[in-house]
Order: structure tokens, then sequence, then C-alpha cells
């Protein structure tokens, strides 16, 4: 087993960009660095030409591809009863869809803005325009940049904030290399210091070497949805591998109130049928309240966490009287 030093940091698939849709002023800043934001929070108000000129366009469009459909109709009708020849009925369908086309670009470039298929919706039917454009959260997720000021011009596309979710992290571990080949992807790691257990899954050994420290980096992703690390900050980590026989080892996590010690031995009580017995174990690491330990164990024990004194008082006893 091996201690080592790890650097927090977040997934380039965890972190997304809110950005301005169109050249304005932004007349509202609503959240800042650090804060925790939803998906479709409104994160900034921009007051924009360009953007009453698109909802314009769109209005316009709207009405135009209504007018070519009422057209298109009458002369479906007039077509049918031999009145009007084939040249003008197709001239009629070219013209609804040139209008529908239009429409759909102009309806699709406001999607892309930020408006949603409601606001797009009341927007065609002819009811008022929005004056100020939002800019919405992409994901829900904590702020980790943001350059949005009120009162400021900011272009089109310019980036306003970056959001990320940190419910999925990285440890980025740079192990000497001597210890580099005893490690592979799957291998668990524990972050050491926690009040509850906090591990991941080594996902990726890198394939060269840096050459100023002669170290490896590995890599291993962790959950925590609790928010217990932060990216750009340093853990101490366990490896639960046994680096002299270069095999993976069976660590398991108890409370560290299930640990009982009598002399240099460490046990714990576990459930048997008709009570309660000690197993003997090895204790890797404890880290708070969280013990890291191997043993005869598996998925299905059951561990004595609370009530021991009685049945430490007997395991002391049985020991003297052996000696």
């Amino acid at each position: 087993i091996t201690r080592a030093r790890a650097r927090v940091a977040l997934p380039p698939g965890q972190e997304f960009v809110a950005a301005a849709t169109r050249a304005g002023t932004l007349a509202r800043v609503n959240v800042a660095r650090g804060d925790r934001v939803t998906k479709g929070q409104v994160l900034a108000e921009i007051r924009s030409d360009e953007h009453l000129a698109a909802q314009r366009a769109l209005v316009d469009a709207a009405i135009e591809a209504q007018l070519a459909t009422e057209q298109l109709a009458r002369d479906e009708q007039l077509y049918h009863e031999g009145i009007i020849s084939k040249r003008r009925h197709a001239q009629a369908r070219a013209r609804g869809a040139t209008a529908a086309a239009a429409y759909a670009h102009h309806r699709q470039r406001l999607l892309y803005s930020g408006l949603d298929e409601q606001e797009i919706e009341a927007l065609s039917a002819g009811q008022s325009f929005q004056g100020a454009l939002a800019i919405r959260a992409p994901i829900s997720g904590v702020v980790v940049d943001a350059t949005a000021m009120s009162g400021a011009r900011v272009n089109a596309d310019e980036p306003l904030y970056r959001i990320a979710d940190p419910s999925i992290l990285w440890l980025e571990i740079a192990l000497p290399i001597e210890h580099g080949s005893a490690v592979s992807p799957g291998m668990r790691v524990a972050v050491l210091g926690m009040a509850t257990v906090l591990d991941g899954l080594v996902t990726t050994v890198a394939e060269t070497v840096d050459p100023d420290t002669q170290t490896v980096t590995v890599r291993a992703v962790v959950e925590d949805h609790g928010g217990r690390i932060k990216a750009g900050q340093y853990v101490s980590v366990r490896f639960l591998f046994d680096l002299e026989q270069e095999t993976p080892m069976s660590v398991w996590t108890v409370s560290s109130h299930a640990l009982v010690r009598t002399g240099q031995d460490s046990h714990i009580f576990v459930a048997v049928d008709g009570g309660f017995a000690p197993r003997q174990i090895t204790v890797v690491d404890v880290a708070s309240e969280i013990a890291y330990i191997t043993g005869d164990l598996d998925a299905d024990t059951s561990v004595v966490v609370s009530g021991i004194a009685p049945l430490k008082a007997l395991l002391s006893a049985s020991k003297t009287a052996l000696q």
C-alpha cells in the first residue's frame, strides 16, 4: 500500500461555457464565480438591437409563410379545377417552400440565441417582443469562472461563464517511476482525511515519464456528490495494492469505532450464527472515522460498530486465559 499526493481536476467533459449569443449590453448579472446554478437558470440578461431585429425577422417570416400557405391552398384548388396552368401551380409550391424555409431559418436562429419553443410560438402569433435576451445555464453545476459585468458591452459568442459539474472529478497523481508498473486501470484509490468513504478507480496510466520529476502520471476518476473535494485542491490518496507483490489487495472500509486493539493485534466483531465472533484483521490506514482494513472478510460480512465494550472485555479475558 502506498500514499501519494493528488491534484483534483475537472474532466473536460464536465465543463461548459455560457456565451453571449448576440452582441449587446449586459443589463443584468445574476450570478458570480462560486455560485451553484441549475440547468436553465438565467445567469444574465443582454439588451441587444440584434435580438430585436431577429425577432422582427421571425415575425415577418411567419407572416410570409402563412400568406404563402394560403395562396398555395387557393392555387391547389384552381389547378385541380383546370383554371390555372401547371407552371403557376409549381410557382406557388416553390414560394410556399421558400417561405417555410425562411421561417425555419429565423426560428432556429432564435432557438440558438436562447429562446425556447413557447417563446417562439408566442412571437410567431404576433405577441410582444422580448426586450432582453436571457443567458441561461447549460447544465446544473458551479460557476468556476465569470467575466460578466453589468453595463459591459459584449460581442456575439463571447464567453461569459464557465460552469462545471463537480460531481465527477479527476485525481491526477504523480507516482514515482519505480511504482508505475504496479499500477493498472481498475485499481481502487482512496482519498484520505475524509469523514466518509471517498474512493475512485484508476482509469489511465501515462505511457511517458516526466523528465524533470521522473514520475508517471496516474489518473483516477472519483464521484463526489457531496462536494468534499474541489478542483485545484491537493489531497492525500492511498493506492489499495501491495507494491511488493504488485497484486491488488482486498481492502475494506469500516467505521473506525469497530476496531478493537489487543496488544499488537487488531480485531473487529462480526455477526455469526448465534451471536458475534472476533475476526483478526490488519489495519491499513485510519482516516477520520473511516478505517481501511484487510482480512478474511467479504461484502456480506456484518460488522459490529457500537456496543463493543462487553465484547472487547470477553476478548481480552480469553486472550489472558490463553496466556
